[in-house]
């Protein structure tokens, strides 16, 4: 599958639960036509994952979560973040 497939994936599954929840998601993919080699159901449970992660462990006021996606030496990398305290 290609990269913007898999992100249109993440979005589809997680952006209304999470605006219901008042968490925002931006999903931004800068390489669309790379090449994946994977499980899409396995890389879908994994965001969950971190997604749930966020919201549990966040702790702010509006929880903003983002998973971009880029190009780096030859790989594909998927860099996800949130505005939350984080955990020690």
């Amino acid at each position: 599958m290609t990269a913007q497939a898999l992100c249109d994936d993440i979005r589809a599954e997680y952006e209304s639960e999470l605006a219901d929840a008042h968490v925002g998601l931006t999903v931004t993919c800068r390489c669309p036509e790379a090449q994946l080699l994977c499980n899409a159901a396995h890389m879908r449970r994994y965001f969950g994952n971190l997604i749930g992660n966020s919201i549990r462990h966040g702790r702010a006021e509006t929880l903003l979560l983002r998973l971009e996606c880029h190009t780096e030496d030859g790989q594909v990398v998927f860099d996800f973040s949130d505005n939350g305290v984080g955990v020690a």
